[in-house]
């Protein structure tokens, strides 16, 4: 029988074949212990409330699919609207960061030797499609449930090109 990894890898060659579908939140249990989440969102545990490596407070609910930001109260990015523009700074600060490590995500997929064996998905209110091409990712989206229905819909191309 194979593994809940081996069919999701499956899953993304083109003629896939898996013996069978993955369960709701079966392919998400395995992006939550990956080393490259481990390196972006700390060693998230179930039941625990960390800080990742840009400061960000994420807790993960026992009852939870996964860990999720916390972002209410004195956790708010912006806890004053009229003063938005102290805040700005510090995000774009940590903008670069975030599209630094999308490059690097990249890079390693490379190193690794696993580029041509996985799809990369970047996206977001400040990335482009440039930004996608420039950095070699495979999909851009505008957001996370843009990502979601191309993630689908890449499954399915896969899935009838059997």
């Amino acid at each position: 029988m194979q593994t809940a990894k081996e069919i999701f890898l499956e899953m993304l060659k083109p003629g896939a074949q898996p013996e069978r579908q993955l369960k709701q939140y079966e392919a998400l249990h395995m992006r939550l212990y990956d080393p490259i989440n481990t390196y972006l969102r700390g060693n998230c545990k179930r039941g625990t409330v960390s800080v990742d490596r840009w400061g960000t407070t994420i807790s993960f609910p026992e009852d939870a699919p996964g860990a999720m930001p916390l972002n209410h109260g004195e956790l708010a990015v912006c806890r004053d609207i009229t003063r938005w523009r102290g805040y700005m700074h510090d995000i774009g600060k940590n903008l670069v960061k975030i599209m630094e490590g999308m490059r690097r995500v990249v890079s390693l997929a490379e190193e690794k030797g696993i580029r041509d064996k996985v799809r990369i998905f970047v996206g977001g209110a400040p990335i482009s499609q440039s930004f996608c091409d420039e950095i070699g990712a495979d999909v851009y989206t505008e957001d996370a449930g843009a990502a979601a229905r191309a993630a689908v819909e890449i499954l399915r191309s896969c899935q009838s090109s059997r």
